[in-house]
């Protein structure tokens, strides 16, 4: 049954490591696939427990606010033992849907709130 990781609040154990962040290619196979159902593929190291699994789902904040991508692929660090790289996809934004967010940051950091 999949999992919902939620990275939006870190504690101890429970980390998403932004820097080890990196945008994914994968293979031509999979951008072919990729580019047809309009997603972005990335990867990040994570602290978790219990493991994540493929087809589990992941949870993050974003400049345009909380993003979720589905995990596509786990790899295992054997030390610590609760850290894993995983490789996942999330649904790529409509430009209306960018300068739709743009808007709303402009209009926070007018008021102080950003």
């Amino acid at each position: 049954m999949a999992k919902q990781l939620d990275f939006t609040k870190s504690y101890w154990g429970h980390a998403l490591h932004s820097s080890t962040w990196r945008d994914e290619n994968g293979t031509r196979k999979q951008q072919r696939a990729d580019k047809k159902a309009n997603v972005k593929r990335y990867s990040v190291m994570i602290h978790h427990s219990p493991d994540p699994e493929e087809g589990d789902t992941i949870l993050y904040e974003a400049q345009g606010g909380t993003k979720t991508g589905t995990i596509t692929k786990v790899d295992f660090c054997w030390n610590p033992r609760d850290m894993f790289t995983v490789e996942f996809t999330v649904p790529q934004e409509s430009p209306a849907e960018i300068a739709k967010a743009k808007r709303l940051w402009l209009r926070r950091a007018k008021n102080g709130e950003a």
